[in-house]
Protein backbone atom coordinates (compact mmCIF):
# COMPACT_ATOMS: atom_id res chain seq x y z
CA UNK A 1 0.00 0.00 0.00
CA UNK A 2 1.43 3.21 -1.06
CA UNK A 3 1.48 5.96 1.47
CA UNK A 4 3.66 8.66 1.64
CA UNK A 5 2.54 10.35 4.79
CA UNK A 6 5.97 10.43 6.41
CA UNK A 7 7.90 11.21 3.14
CA UNK A 8 5.68 14.31 3.04
CA UNK A 9 6.13 15.47 6.63
CA UNK A 10 9.58 15.04 6.33
CA UNK A 11 10.44 16.97 3.58
CA UNK A 12 7.61 19.94 4.80
CA UNK A 13 6.18 19.99 1.54
CA UNK A 14 1.72 18.87 1.97
CA UNK A 15 0.64 17.54 -1.42
CA UNK A 16 -2.25 19.35 -2.97
CA UNK A 17 -4.57 17.98 -5.37
CA UNK A 18 -6.92 19.64 -7.30
CA UNK A 19 -10.19 18.61 -8.52
CA UNK A 20 -11.35 19.64 -11.96
CA UNK A 21 -13.89 18.75 -14.86
CA UNK A 22 -11.97 20.55 -18.04
CA UNK A 23 -8.69 20.60 -19.77
CA UNK A 24 -8.38 24.14 -18.94
CA UNK A 25 -8.47 23.89 -15.42
CA UNK A 26 -6.08 20.44 -15.84
CA UNK A 27 -3.49 22.42 -17.12
CA UNK A 28 -4.17 25.41 -14.80
CA UNK A 29 -3.64 23.00 -11.78
CA UNK A 30 -0.64 21.95 -13.24
CA UNK A 31 0.54 24.80 -14.27
CA UNK A 32 -0.11 26.39 -10.54
CA UNK A 33 2.51 23.53 -9.11
CA UNK A 34 -0.84 21.21 -7.76
CA UNK A 35 0.95 17.66 -7.09
CA UNK A 36 -1.61 15.59 -8.59
CA UNK A 37 -5.07 16.09 -10.48
CA UNK A 38 -8.98 14.45 -9.71
CA UNK A 39 -10.51 14.59 -12.76
CA UNK A 40 -14.43 14.83 -12.87
CA UNK A 41 -17.64 15.88 -14.67
CA UNK A 42 -20.11 17.76 -13.37
CA UNK A 43 -19.05 19.05 -10.20
CA UNK A 44 -22.37 20.36 -9.53
CA UNK A 45 -23.71 17.37 -8.70
CA UNK A 46 -20.95 16.67 -6.67
CA UNK A 47 -18.55 14.87 -9.72
CA UNK A 48 -19.34 12.36 -11.78
CA UNK A 49 -17.02 9.84 -14.30
CA UNK A 50 -15.38 12.10 -16.67
CA UNK A 51 -16.37 11.13 -20.07
CA UNK A 52 -13.33 8.75 -22.45
CA UNK A 53 -12.01 11.94 -24.19
CA UNK A 54 -10.91 14.15 -21.27
CA UNK A 55 -9.19 11.66 -19.60
CA UNK A 56 -7.63 10.63 -22.63
CA UNK A 57 -6.83 14.56 -23.38
CA UNK A 58 -5.45 15.69 -20.09
CA UNK A 59 -3.59 12.25 -19.60
CA UNK A 60 -2.34 13.40 -22.90
CA UNK A 61 -1.05 16.95 -21.80
CA UNK A 62 -0.55 16.61 -18.03
CA UNK A 63 2.47 15.20 -16.54
CA UNK A 64 1.60 15.07 -13.11
CA UNK A 65 -0.45 12.30 -11.58
CA UNK A 66 -4.26 11.48 -12.68
CA UNK A 67 -6.79 10.41 -10.67
CA UNK A 68 -10.24 9.61 -11.76
CA UNK A 69 -13.57 9.50 -10.32
CA UNK A 70 -15.34 6.70 -10.52
CA UNK A 71 -19.34 7.51 -9.83
CA UNK A 72 -21.82 6.62 -12.43
CA UNK A 73 -24.69 8.99 -11.20
CA UNK A 74 -25.27 11.21 -8.60
CA UNK A 75 -27.58 10.77 -5.72
CA UNK A 76 -26.76 7.86 -3.05
CA UNK A 77 -23.55 5.26 -3.07
CA UNK A 78 -25.51 2.13 -2.69
CA UNK A 79 -25.49 1.14 -6.49
CA UNK A 80 -27.90 -1.48 -8.27
CA UNK A 81 -26.37 -4.26 -9.99
CA UNK A 82 -26.42 -2.65 -13.78
CA UNK A 83 -24.66 0.54 -11.87
CA UNK A 84 -22.01 -1.80 -10.30
CA UNK A 85 -20.81 -3.41 -13.53
CA UNK A 86 -21.03 -0.05 -15.17
CA UNK A 87 -18.21 1.02 -11.85
CA UNK A 88 -16.54 -2.22 -12.76
CA UNK A 89 -16.04 -1.34 -16.67
CA UNK A 90 -15.33 2.31 -16.15
CA UNK A 91 -11.78 1.10 -13.72
CA UNK A 92 -11.18 -1.28 -16.80
CA UNK A 93 -11.05 1.32 -19.42
CA UNK A 94 -9.21 4.29 -16.72
CA UNK A 95 -6.48 1.32 -17.03
CA UNK A 96 -6.60 0.90 -20.02
CA UNK A 97 -5.90 4.93 -20.62
CA UNK A 98 -2.83 4.84 -18.11
CA UNK A 99 -4.22 7.12 -15.44
CA UNK A 100 -2.73 6.96 -11.93
CA UNK A 101 -5.50 6.49 -9.36
CA UNK A 102 -9.11 5.99 -8.96
CA UNK A 103 -11.59 8.05 -6.66
CA UNK A 104 -14.25 5.52 -5.27
CA UNK A 105 -16.47 4.88 -2.44
CA UNK A 106 -19.51 2.37 -1.89
CA UNK A 107 -22.04 1.99 0.55
CA UNK A 108 -24.72 -0.45 1.77
CA UNK A 109 -28.23 0.55 2.36
CA UNK A 110 -27.69 1.02 5.85
CA UNK A 111 -24.90 3.18 5.53
CA UNK A 112 -22.20 1.30 6.40
CA UNK A 113 -19.05 0.67 4.40
CA UNK A 114 -19.84 -1.95 1.25
CA UNK A 115 -16.73 -4.36 1.72
CA UNK A 116 -17.54 -6.78 -0.20
CA UNK A 117 -17.95 -4.49 -3.09
CA UNK A 118 -14.95 -2.74 -2.66
CA UNK A 119 -12.84 -6.03 -2.20
CA UNK A 120 -13.77 -6.43 -5.39
CA UNK A 121 -13.23 -3.33 -6.99
CA UNK A 122 -9.86 -2.83 -5.05
CA UNK A 123 -8.77 -6.64 -6.34
CA UNK A 124 -9.59 -4.99 -9.83
CA UNK A 125 -8.22 -1.55 -9.63
CA UNK A 126 -5.02 -3.18 -8.41
CA UNK A 127 -1.86 -1.44 -9.29
CA UNK A 128 -3.95 2.21 -9.20
CA UNK A 129 -3.70 4.16 -6.34
CA UNK A 130 -7.16 4.24 -4.68
CA UNK A 131 -9.32 7.07 -2.92
CA UNK A 132 -12.23 6.66 -1.09
CA UNK A 133 -14.23 9.92 -1.68
CA UNK A 134 -16.86 12.04 0.15
CA UNK A 135 -19.07 8.96 0.57
CA UNK A 136 -17.19 8.39 3.64
CA UNK A 137 -18.70 11.69 4.90
CA UNK A 138 -22.53 9.58 5.25
CA UNK A 139 -21.00 6.70 6.60
CA UNK A 140 -22.64 5.84 10.07
CA UNK A 141 -19.74 4.82 11.83
CA UNK A 142 -16.75 6.88 10.68
CA UNK A 143 -14.10 5.33 13.27
CA UNK A 144 -14.88 1.70 12.64
CA UNK A 145 -14.73 2.67 8.20
CA UNK A 146 -11.28 3.87 8.78
CA UNK A 147 -10.24 0.09 10.13
CA UNK A 148 -12.33 -1.37 7.11
CA UNK A 149 -10.50 1.23 4.92
CA UNK A 150 -7.01 0.21 6.32
CA UNK A 151 -8.08 -3.09 6.09
CA UNK A 152 -9.09 -3.16 2.39
CA UNK A 153 -5.35 -1.49 1.70
CA UNK A 154 -6.50 1.86 0.25
CA UNK A 155 -4.27 4.45 0.17
CA UNK A 156 -6.54 7.50 1.50
CA UNK A 157 -9.45 9.13 2.35
CA UNK A 158 -11.20 12.36 0.89
CA UNK A 159 -13.64 13.83 3.48
CA UNK A 160 -15.30 17.01 4.87
CA UNK A 161 -15.45 15.22 8.75
CA UNK A 162 -19.05 14.67 7.80
CA UNK A 163 -19.78 18.39 7.71
CA UNK A 164 -20.58 20.20 4.68
CA UNK A 165 -17.39 21.57 4.66
CA UNK A 166 -13.82 20.84 5.92
CA UNK A 167 -13.55 23.56 8.13
CA UNK A 168 -16.55 22.53 10.30
CA UNK A 169 -15.68 19.16 10.19
CA UNK A 170 -11.43 19.56 11.56
CA UNK A 171 -12.62 17.92 14.86
CA UNK A 172 -13.51 14.61 13.10
CA UNK A 173 -10.81 14.59 10.67
CA UNK A 174 -8.23 15.54 13.51
CA UNK A 175 -9.92 11.77 15.25
CA UNK A 176 -9.53 10.33 11.71
CA UNK A 177 -5.76 11.26 11.35
CA UNK A 178 -4.68 10.27 14.84
CA UNK A 179 -6.66 6.42 13.83
CA UNK A 180 -5.12 6.66 10.89
CA UNK A 181 -1.66 7.17 11.24
CA UNK A 182 0.75 6.21 8.73
CA UNK A 183 -1.39 3.36 7.56
CA UNK A 184 -3.87 5.75 5.21
CA UNK A 185 -3.85 9.17 4.56
CA UNK A 186 -6.72 11.56 5.52
CA UNK A 187 -7.30 14.31 3.26
CA UNK A 188 -9.77 17.09 3.98
CA UNK A 189 -11.35 18.38 0.72
CA UNK A 190 -14.45 20.64 0.35
CA UNK A 191 -14.78 24.57 1.30
CA UNK A 192 -11.05 24.98 0.93
CA UNK A 193 -9.76 27.74 0.01
CA UNK A 194 -6.93 30.87 -0.20
CA UNK A 195 -8.41 32.09 2.45
CA UNK A 196 -8.84 29.47 5.24
CA UNK A 197 -6.29 27.30 3.95
CA UNK A 198 -3.29 28.09 6.28
CA UNK A 199 -5.58 28.18 9.73
CA UNK A 200 -7.21 25.02 8.68
CA UNK A 201 -3.67 23.08 7.92
CA UNK A 202 -2.20 24.74 11.43
CA UNK A 203 -4.81 22.57 12.89
CA UNK A 204 -5.00 19.91 10.89
CA UNK A 205 -1.07 18.73 9.94
CA UNK A 206 -2.08 16.38 7.31
CA UNK A 207 0.16 15.30 4.31
CA UNK A 208 -2.58 15.99 1.20
CA UNK A 209 -5.06 18.55 1.07
CA UNK A 210 -7.85 18.60 -1.88
CA UNK A 211 -9.83 21.32 -3.67
CA UNK A 212 -11.33 22.62 -6.62
CA UNK A 213 -10.00 26.02 -6.82
CA UNK A 214 -12.63 27.22 -9.28
CA UNK A 215 -13.38 31.15 -9.89
CA UNK A 216 -15.44 32.43 -12.60
CA UNK A 217 -14.18 32.93 -15.78
CA UNK A 218 -16.58 34.06 -18.11
CA UNK A 219 -20.03 31.64 -18.20
CA UNK A 220 -18.00 28.67 -16.27
CA UNK A 221 -15.89 28.03 -12.93
CA UNK A 222 -12.61 26.93 -14.08
CA UNK A 223 -9.39 26.38 -11.76
CA UNK A 224 -6.54 29.31 -12.37
CA UNK A 225 -3.47 29.12 -12.03
CA UNK A 226 -3.34 32.14 -9.89
CA UNK A 227 -5.36 30.90 -7.71
CA UNK A 228 -3.51 27.37 -7.22
CA UNK A 229 -0.21 29.46 -6.40
CA UNK A 230 -1.60 31.19 -3.72
CA UNK A 231 -3.81 28.14 -2.68
CA UNK A 232 -0.44 26.35 -2.03
CA UNK A 233 1.53 29.47 -0.95
CA UNK A 234 -0.63 29.81 1.78
CA UNK A 235 -0.70 26.28 2.54
CA UNK A 236 2.73 26.01 3.02
CA UNK A 237 2.91 29.08 5.77
CA UNK A 238 1.55 26.52 8.18
CA UNK A 239 4.61 24.54 7.54
CA UNK A 240 6.87 27.01 7.91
Amino acid sequence: MLNMYSYLCKMNTPLVEVCVESLVSARAAHAGGAGRIELCDRLDLGGLTPATDLIRQVKREISIKLHVLIRPREGNFNYSHKEYQKIQDEIRECKDLGVDGIVIGILLPDGSLDVERMSKILELATPLSTTFHRAFDEIKDPANSVKQIINLGMDRILSSGQQPEAPQGSELLQKMIVQAGEELIIMPGAGLNTENITEFAREIRTSEYHGSLRIRQGNSMETTVETVQKFIRNLNLAYS
